[in-house]
């Protein structure tokens, strides 16, 4: 049997779906976690997306599909368009469920957030903190934030999106070790 001591602390930077879905799954693995989000609130943006079968069962496993299902649509077909309306083509999702006895489903981002987020104890998702230095040790990592914080990890998970500092961060650092 393993204790929290075997178990590394993982530092997500990112509380975007990304960064809370690692978070939801670490808290079901009960692995220490962090997730440090730039931003000072939860913005509830974007439209829907599209939930496939792959994360319907997953979310089976986290105990969270009754409450997916109770924010999302099953989604059977979809017409994919241009602009102008133009139909590209219709893509028939009911082989899926033949399959995997799963559905896609289409669920609006900010809902998906939610629950997500839900997964989530509060002090494990610490609001205001922008991460702007990366150092590795000798037991793991260390990152600063804009306030002066520092925290301390085994794992570092860049998900801070398109324009990742994690990522901007480690090319500066490659940078540097190939010079």
């Amino acid at each position: 049997m393993s204790t929290q001591a075997d178990k590394p602390t993982v530092l997500i930077v990112g509380g975007g779906l990304g960064g809370l879905m690692l978070g939801a799954l670490l808290e079901k693995a009960d692995i220490t976690y962090v997730i440090f989000e730039r931003s000072s609130y939860v913005k509830p943006l974007g439209s829907a997306i599209m939930v496939g079968p792959n994360l319907m069962a997953l979310f089976e496993q986290m105990n969270i599909n009754k409450e997916f299902k109770a924010i999302g649509k099953p989604t059977f077909d979809c017409i994919i368009g241009k602009d102008d309306m133009d139909v590209i083509c219709k893509v028939d999702f009911r082989h899926t469920f033949e399959y995997t006895v799963y559905c896609n489903y289409i669920v609006g981002r900010p809902a998906l957030y939610g629950l997500l987020l839900r997964q989530i104890p509060p002090h494990n998702f610490l609001f205001n903190k922008r991460v702007l230095k990366i150092a590795e040790n000798e037991s793991g990592v260390k990152i600063s934030t804009t306030d002066k914080s520092t925290y301390d990890g085994h794992i570092l998970v860049g998900a801070d999106g398109a324009y990742s500092a994690v990522r901007q961060r480690m090319y500066e650092t490659l940078r540097r070790q190939t010079t």
